[in-house]
C-alpha cells in the first residue's frame, strides 16, 4: 500500500508530448488521502490511485478506473512509477511508446515551486504515430 509518497505536497507531470490529453501535463496539489493513499488535484483533474487495480490515474472522478493518464503496477507513488508503465489515451488508443520524455517530480512543500525535486526520470521510447503526431 503507497505510504513513503504522502510527503509531497505537489506532484507535476512533465513532457514534451503535444498528443491528445497532453494537458494532463501540469502540477498537482495534495488535496487530502483516497484509497489509502495522497490524491492530487489540478483544476478539474485528479491524480489518485486506485489499489484494487495498483494503478494511479489521471482521472476526472476520484476512485475511478478511467481518465487520460494511468500507470499500470502497485506504487509508492506516481514518481516510482516505471517509464513503460505509464499510458496516455491518444483519443483512440492507450499509447504507452511515447517518443517525447515524460517525467513526474515531487515538492515536498521544502523546495519553492515550480522547481519540484525530481523523484524519477521516466522516457518512454519509441515513436507516437497517433493524432497530432
Amino acid at each position: 500500500e503507497p505510504t513513503s509518497f504522502e510527503g509531497c505536497v505537489e506532484v507535476s507531470l512533465e513532457g514534451t508530448y503535444t498528443g491528445a490529453n497532453s494537458n494532463v501535463m501540469g502540477t498537482y496539489t495534495k488535496a487530502g488521502i483516497s484509497d489509502g493513499s495522497p490524491h492530487y488535484t489540478m483544476g478539474s483533474k485528479l491524480l489518485y490511485y486506485v489499489s484494487s487495480t495498483g494503478t494511479w490515474w489521471v482521472g476526472a472522478t476520484l476512485g475511478a478506473t478511467s481518465g487520460w493518464a494511468y500507470a499500470a503496477g502497485p506504487s509508492t507513488g506516481p514518481t516510482d512509477i516505471l517509464a513503460d508503465s505509464w499510458k496516455i489515451y491518444s483519443g483512440s488508443a492507450w499509447v504507452s511508446q511515447i517518443s517525447e520524455a515524460f517525467s513526474a517530480a515531487c515538492n515536498d512543500g521544502k523546495t519553492p515551486s515550480p522547481t519540484p525535486t525530481p523523484c524519477v526520470e521516466l522516457d518512454f521510447g519509441g515513436t507516437y504515430t497517433g493524432p497530432n503526431s
